[in-house]
């Protein structure tokens, strides 16, 4: 959702890859891109959001982006036996 609201991107790859213990989400686009830092320095909701969401299933979340470059969104959240 947010890649066609924000990124204008042309082109958007999702993929999810399945180890013994971990799932693992990438997310890219070809879009208007951003700064990631400046966005965290603005206190985004949908950052905070985003973080808060992955932090709740111990996992781990990077975002890559740059003006003009594109955005990459990383997702690592570890499986749970039970």
């Amino acid at each position: 959702h947010n890649c066609l609201k924000h990124a204008q991107a042309k082109a958007l790859s999702v993929n999810l890859l399945k180890s013994d213990n971990t799932i693992k989400i990438s997310i890219q686009d070809n879009g208007k891109g951003f700064d990631v830092s400046d966005k965290q320095k603005q206190h985004s909701l949908g950052l905070k959001t985003m973080y808060e969401r992955i932090r709740i299933l111990d996992g781990e979340l990077t975002i890559e982006s740059k003006p003009n470059q594109g955005t990459i969104i990383i997702a690592k959240i570890p499986l749970k036996n039970g």
